[in-house]
């Protein structure tokens, strides 16, 4: 059921006693039962209302979840779905991250408006004086922005740039005076409607937008994104790690398989060796359950072995036809002597309408088997 709800990657879904002790949990972390909440500030938001909706870290593994619950009727028990925050306000994100872009050509078109108005009172009044008190106002507004902004006029000189533009190209002196100044900027500049990203001495990686202006100018605007560049190269060591880690598991697992069937395969030729002695019919029986034993650890060898094969992704299975009546009860005489030594009594009846020859994978039906009866032995008294 768990499986069958999109919760995402980081998303949970817990059943808890009104005492506090997890009951069941799919999704993240779900090795949790019996883990007690009752202490947590979660808990009591959960025991204080019948349902609800709320934010907080988890109280098992930490991670911020939006979490909504509800209290089970006629019964002392709280239903909670939580949900990764980050992975329900991915789509969040992308429009807030496509609405800065929009709002950051608005920011550059209002700058170039509010440039080209400064020069048309320039030239109207003809006062230097009047330019100036414009360029202070506009000056007082872009220092505010939190992104850089540069504006370059077709002569390719400075029109506008703010105190974050210079703080973050490191460039000293006055910014914003008569007359222009022309720049050299360190990174691609040319002409084209790109956004590109540029790194500069120190680490310090800039994600620069270019616009271009009617008059062959253009304005960049600067964000400065060295964080998250390095959040994303630690994260790619990380995989890197993992994948090796992957990589050295499945060479181990293969080596050690390769080594085990050389001695296993000794065993077999020697138990084919005994059978062809003279033997009574409780020795050979004996006998059989040891081949059979060891066919069977051949088979969970060869299960190893698949580990590595579906890492490769090349994993197959067998359709051959066998005797299924005989594969039930040699799996069964398998477990026998455990089964007895607990005090415990075997057997199987197979109905007629049950086929004798099928075809199937005989090593993975009987692997299934034996895992079945090997629990039931296991925990039944």
């Amino acid at each position: 059921m768990y499986e069958s709800i999109d919760i995402g990657s980081g998303g949970a879904i817990t059943l808890i006693g009104t005492d506090g002790i997890i009951r069941a949990r799919g999704g993240m972390n779900a090795n949790v039962l019996g883990k007690s909440l009752a202490s947590s500030p979660i808990f009591r938001d959960l025991a204080g209302k019948p349902n609800g909706t709320f934010e907080a870290p988890s109280g098992v593994d930490g991670v911020e979840r939006v979490i909504s619950y509800r209290k089970v009727t006629a019964y002392p028990l709280i239903v909670a779905v939580a949900l990764a925050r980050s992975e329900a306000l991915e789509d969040f994100e992308t429009a807030r991250a496509s609405l800065w872009s929009v709002i950051s050509m608005v920011a550059a078109f209002l700058c170039a408006t509010m440039v080209w108005g400064v020069f048309q009172r320039y030239r109207l009044d003809g006062t230097r004086e009047s330019l100036l008190s414009q360029a202070r106002v506009l000056a007082s507004t872009l220092t505010n922005m939190q992104e850089g902004i540069l504006m370059i006029d077709g002569a390719n000189d400075v029109v506008v740039m703010n105190d974050r533009a210079r703080s973050l190209l490191s460039m000293s002196g006055t910014y914003f005076k008569l007359p222009f100044p022309a720049i050299h900027l360190p990174f691609d500049s040319s002409k084209e409607n790109h956004t590109e990203e540029h790194g500069f001495a120190g680490g310090t990686v800039l994600e620069i937008r270019t616009t271009l202006l009617p008059d062959g100018g253009y304005v960049k605007t600067f964000s400065d994104i060295t964080d998250r560049k390095l959040d994303q190269r630690v994260l790619e060591e990380a995989r890197d790690r993992a994948e090796a880690g992957s990589r050295a598991r499945t060479a181990f697992l293969a080596t050690m398989s390769h080594e085990i069937r050389t001695p296993l395969g000794g065993v077999l030729s020697m138990v084919d060796l005994i059978a062809t002695t003279r033997l009574d019919d409780a020795q050979r029986h004996y006998l059989d359950i040891t081949r059979g034993s060891a066919e069977h650890l051949l088979q969970l060898i060869d299960d190893i072995l698949d580990v590595t094969k579906l890492d490769a992704e090349k994993l197959t299975f067998e359709n051959i036809s066998f005797d299924f009546h005989m594969l039930i009860r040699d799996t069964l005489e398998l477990v026998a002597p455990k089964a007895i030594s607990t005090g415990l009594s075997v057997g199987c009846i197979i109905d007629p309408d049950v086929p004798r020859e099928i075809e199937s994978d005989p090593g993975r039906l009987r692997q299934i088997v034996l895992n079945l009866l090997g629990n039931a032995i296991k925990f039944t008294s």
